[in-house]
Formats: C-alpha cells, structure tokens, sequence
C-alpha cells in the first residue's frame, strides 16, 4: 500500500501551489481522516476532495504536503461512512462454549437450561468430557434435545444489529422494554452475567434489544 501511494506521488499529483483548494474539493474537504501511527506523536491527516474529471480518481491532499494527488476512488467510499457503520453490530461476543446456563422468560414461562460440560467437575485422574450436553434444570429437571438447543444458541448468538435507535435507557417505553416480551441471561464461565431483553414491536417493524 505504501508502495501505491509513492506511486501516486511521483505520477499522478499536481503542485499544490497556486492551485485553488476549493477548485479540488479540498477547501473545505469534502472528508477529513486523522490518524496516529504507533510511535508517532504528531496525527497524519488525509483531505478527501471531488473526483477528477474523467471519474477515474479523486483529489488527495497529504497533511501540508505539497502536492494535491490523485488517488484511487476506493477512498471515496468514507464520504458515506457514518458512525454507525463503525460499530460492532453482533449482539453477543462470546460462543456456546463459554455458557454455564442460560434464562428465558416469555409469555409461555420461564426456563433454565444448563450445559453439563461447563458444570460437571472433572474427577481427579481423569479427562474431563468437553462434550456439550445441555438438559433443563428448570422448572422440572428433564432431558432436551441437544439440536434443538444448539440451533437456537446458533440463532441468537449470530444475531445482528440493524440499527442503534437509542443510546439512553429513558426511551425504553418507546420500544415496548419497559413491558418486554422476553427477557433472558446468560451466565458464563467465570459467572459473568450478560442480560437482555427484548421488546414489543408493531406490524412491519423489528424488534428492540436492550442489554
């Protein structure tokens, strides 16, 4: 990459000076991207100006450089970058391997599934069995079917965001949490716990997570 842009440098770019920025979209930039490389102390700033006339490239201005460059239009793509498109938009960060049990409440009830992996403790001069095998300890303690679990956990645990409507919980009413149609924890090793619900949503619109 840095090859590229040396590239750029020496062929395609124009003196800055006596040039009119605003002519290149560079006065004011159209996007400004600042960053630090590590052992720097002093941020790098690229200016993302129009594209060229025959839409082949786009205007680059390198910090105070002297040159105005013409780089590849794959820049162009953080004219439309939003902060939203930087987040992490998976709901849960962590696998079916790392859950002890977990919790859900709808309207149907409440039940506690647990994975005897993560509980059973290993008898001394023996291999632990790292087979996942997950049975109901509540309400009744029964058997389950293991593809069935793992299909759902599967489901959830690869759910995405779509959007991030709120960032307070005082809208919660707003998005039917303040009444959720499911609630659910998961516990972890280590025991931490991750909570969520998920609220009540009309017709055509999806439905709310809160954590």
């Amino acid at each position: 990459e840095g090859r590229y842009h040396e590239k750029n440098r020496k062929e395609k770019s124009l003196k800055k000076e006596g040039k009119i920025l605003a002519q290149f979209g560079l006065d004011p930039a159209e996007v400004e991207i600042e960053f630090k490389v590590k052992g720097e102390k002093v941020a790098n700033k690229i200016l993302i100006g129009s594209k060229s006339p025959d839409n082949n490239n786009i205007y680059l201005l390198l910090g105070d450089g002297p040159d105005i460059i013409l780089g590849g239009t794959v820049l162009e793509t953080a004219k439309e970058k939003k902060l939203e498109d930087f987040r992490e938009k998976k709901l849960f960060s962590f696998n079916s391997d790392e859950i002890v049990n977990f919790e859900i409440v709808n309207e149907k009830g409440s039940f506690l599934l647990s994975n005897r992996a993560s509980n059973n403790a290993p008898v001394a001069g023996t291999t632990p069995d790292k087979k996942e095998e997950w049975y109901i300890t509540s309400p009744i303690n029964a058997k389950i079917d293991q593809n069935g679990v793992n299909n759902f956990l599967v489901t959830i645990l690869n759910a995405r965001a779509e959007a991030f409507v709120s960032e307070t919980v005082t809208e919660l009413p707003k998005f039917g949490l303040d009444k959720p149609i499911i609630t659910g924890k998961f516990v972890l090793k280590g025991y931490k716990e991750i909570k969520f619900k998920v609220g009540t949503a009309k017709e055509g619109e999806k439905a709310a997570f809160h954590f």
